[in-house]
């Protein structure tokens, strides 16, 4: 059975608190009937891995593009910054 509005807003906090324990609260207010219900609590992550769990990547351990060597690094921020300073040189 729904209560009425004013029933409803006279003892709020007893049907808030019942609500949180599980119970739906049905509530009529104006020939419309509504319900309250405590929702659980997704996580943070519950929606990003939604589509399943990530698949590993496998990558080439000889790979220079993650290589850590300090000379092969200090090339490619040389190209790097060649490119860059060449692109902005002409405007």
């Amino acid at each position: 059975m729904a209560l009425k509005a004013t029933d409803f807003r006279s003892n709020l906090f007893q049907h808030l608190e019942s609500a949180a324990n599980g119970t739906p609260v049905s509530i009529q207010y104006k020939g419309r009937e509504y319900q309250l219900m405590a929702l659980t609590a997704k996580g943070k992550l519950d929606s990003f891995y939604a589509s399943g769990e990530p698949e590993e990547l496998f990558a080439d351990p000889n790979d220079q593009l993650f290589s850590d060597d300090p000379l092969l690094k200090k090339h490619r921020e040389d190209e790097w910054a060649a490119k860059w300073d060449n692109r902005l040189a002409t405007k």
